[in-house]
């Protein structure tokens, strides 16, 4: 909603005036209104003060906001001190802050001694510290021994602690043996472990032998394993007879196997049956297969009557079996009333489901009562819904009624729904006025 809301001047924005239409989008929109407020110098902010549109801008909003606070020195920082921004903006801004904390040496972090700043940046930022922590040699890791850092840094911290990991030859690895830290690091670290036991001849690969290193690694790796498992044919991979190999690799694998497996036709899929790789591919693998499925027709989907198939694939599948389901009205909804559908749609499919319970009304809104929905939708769905839900007080929050939580389609709807209201003009808009769309 935000880039549409952009491409307006303030005065032609709704019928809005630019201070209310600003003082709910910096609020409760996700991801774009940011860049928006960034193209604005501090008094043309619609009528906020810099100190009070960045106070909660920088609480609230998400990603990118800290590309705009860094742009400014210290003592530009909107009236607030250095040391008095970073403190909340370090522990409650997502994944941005981390690499401005990262220009400054020791002591000019804001007042922060290396040591403090560190010991809570470490083990709450997300995704971007652990590539200053690698900028520096054991002894200089912030009064931290290397052993220690470690420790803690390989276990907890995302992402990017595996490469540095990497960049040390085993008895350089901090005091553990290569057996050691990669027997945990294959098991616990997030996606790139992968690529470097990938870079090894599978005698090199830290005394495991090929057979039992991939045993495990399959099983357990997120993302990147798949593509080295790809670029073996069948016979060279690792021992393993490609139909064992896929056996496992399509159940367990995360998102990339899906891809490969597309690119065979039904029987050249490893001598398993399409009706065989599939029943158990759309249950299990992540993000792609969805995508496949839905290219086909129900009687098409191998040998699965449509009722089969979306009854579990709904349940199971991550991120875009929803779409499809929202492309039924209820009643085509595979032979499920739409209350049973929803009811476990809602708890148990990942993204997109809220986007579809928006789309009602209340007392469309399948015998839920609106406080029910959101009671569960709230605890249980992934990443969105919940980041709007927080720019409220517990007790403002159930304190809305449904319609008014729905109303505001500019606060409940995520990311794609947002693209497709822009296609429309405003009296297009789905018989909301632009108003009632914007304000709820």
């Amino acid at each position: 909603m935000a880039t549409r809301l952009q491409g307006y001047t303030d005065i032609q924005l709704h019928g809005y005036k630019a201070t209310q239409i600003n003082s709910y989008t910096a609020t409760r929109l996700h991801r774009y209104t940011a860049t928006r407020l960034q193209g604005y110098t501090d008094i043309q902010l619609h009528g906020y003060k810099a100190t009070q549109i960045y106070s909660y801008t920088a609480t609230r909003l998400h990603r990118y906001t800290a590309t705009r606070l860094q742009g400014y020195t210290d003592i530009q920082l909107h009236g607030y001190k250095a040391t008095q921004i970073y403190s909340y903006t370090a522990t409650r801004l997502h994944r941005y802050t981390a690499t401005r904390l990262q220009g400054y040496t020791d002591i000019q972090l804001h007042g922060y001694k290396a040591t403090q700043i560190y010991s809570y940046t470490a083990t709450r930022l997300h995704r971007y510290t652990a590539t200053r922590l690698q900028g520096y040699t054991d002894i200089q890791l912030h009064g931290y021994k290397a052993t220690q850092i470690y420790s803690y840094t390989a276990t907890r911290l995302h992402r990017y602690t595996a490469t540095r990991l990497q960049g040390y030859t085993d008895i350089q690895l901090h005091g553990y043996k290569a057996t050691q830290i990669y027997s945990y690091t294959a098991t616990r670290l997030h996606r790139y472990t992968a690529t470097r036991l990938q870079g090894y001849t599978d005698i090199q690969l830290h005394g495991y032998k090929a057979t039992q290193i991939y045993s495990y690694t399959a099983t357990r790796l997120h993302r990147y394993t798949a593509t080295r498992l790809q670029g073996y044919t069948d016979i060279q991979l690792h021992g393993y007879k490609a139909t064992q190999i896929y056996s496992y690799t399509a159940t367990r694998l995360h998102r990339y196997t899906a891809t490969r497996l597309q690119g065979y036709t039904d029987i050249q899929l490893h001598g398993y049956k399409a009706t065989q790789i599939y029943s158990y591919t759309a249950t299990r693998l992540h993000r792609y297969t969805a995508t496949r499925l839905q290219g086909y027709t129900d009687i098409q989907l191998h040998g699965y009557k449509a009722t089969q198939i979306y009854s579990y694939t709904a349940t199971r599948l991550h991120r875009y079996t929803a779409t499809r389901l929202q492309g039924y009205t209820d009643i085509q909804l595979h032979g499920y009333k739409a209350t049973q559908i929803y009811s476990y749609t809602a708890t148990r499919l990942h993204r997109y489901t809220a986007t579809r319970l928006q789309g009602y009304t209340d007392i469309q809104l399948h015998g839920y009562k609106a406080t029910q929905i959101y009671s569960y939708t709230a605890t249980r769905l992934h990443r969105y819904t919940a980041t709007r839900l927080q720019g409220y007080t517990d007790t403002q929050l159930h304190g809305y009624t449904a319609t008014q939580l729905h109303g505001y389609t500019a606060t409940r709807l995520h990311r794609y729904t947002a693209t497709r209201l822009q296609g429309y003009t405003d009296k297009q808009l789905h018989g909301y006025k632009a108003t009632q769309i914007l304000q709820g």
